[in-house]
């Protein structure tokens, strides 16, 4: 049963899950106003309190609307919003900024497209602030999900589990007789013999 139920968990997830491909890019915000461009410390903690601001002009409308366009998408808004993922890295003034989709290329080439729309929007609602690229996306074709090896081990820990849990429910309902302890449970009388298993 345990096999079974990995090998069924397996075969579902191969045959109706789409796999999801995933493609970042990585971005740095300078909030320095010197015109030598050093940042003080002052302005290194106001980078990384800034990179949430960021991260939400990144997943407005209209910065989204001009992704879509760029990349050529047939996609709408709100379908990309659900696909763009973006964090702080390490708790710096570096996010990075990653895009998953069914298809690899889509995913390559909408994450291309924010690092080429989204810091123009950026510097100009975000004035005195600049932000560079460090790393465009990279094409993706190994899917990030789903896990093929952890459903199926979870498959069969739940086969496992059921498994378990049907045999301690037979062995409960089981009412029959099979040995004198099962006499002394429900009779008081004395046990005068029994009959010797020959096997």
């Amino acid at each position: 049963v345990t096999i079974l139920a990995g090998a069924l968990v397996f075969g579902f997830t191969k045959l109706f899950v789409k796999p999801q491909y995933t493609s970042s890019i990585k971005m740095y915000v300078n909030n320095s106003t010197s015109s030598k461009g050093n940042m003080s410390s002052a302005d290194l903690s106001a980078a990384k309190s800034i990179v949430d601001t960021y991260i939400t002009i990144i997943e407005s409308d209209t910065v989204l609307s001009d992704v879509i366009s760029t990349a050529e998408s047939d996609l709408t808004t709100s379908q990309l919003s659900q696909m763009i993922s973006a964090r702080s890295l390490n708790n710096t003034e570096v996010f990075q900024v990653s895009v998953t989709n069914p298809d690899p290329t889509d995913a390559y080439n909408l994450a291309n497209s924010i690092a080429d729309t989204a810091p123009d929007y950026l510097t100009e609602i975000v004035e005195g602030t600049a932000v560079k690229i460090i790393d465009r996306a990279k094409f993706n074709d190994v899917p990030v999900s789903p896990n093929y090896l952890q459903n199926a081990l979870i498959g069969m820990v739940l086969g496992f589990m059921l498994a378990t849990g049907l045999v301690l429910l037979l062995s409960f309902m089981d009412t029959r007789i099979k040995s004198e302890q099962d006499l002394e449970k429900i009779s008081d009388l004395p046990i005068l013999g029994a009959i010797t298993d020959f096997e």
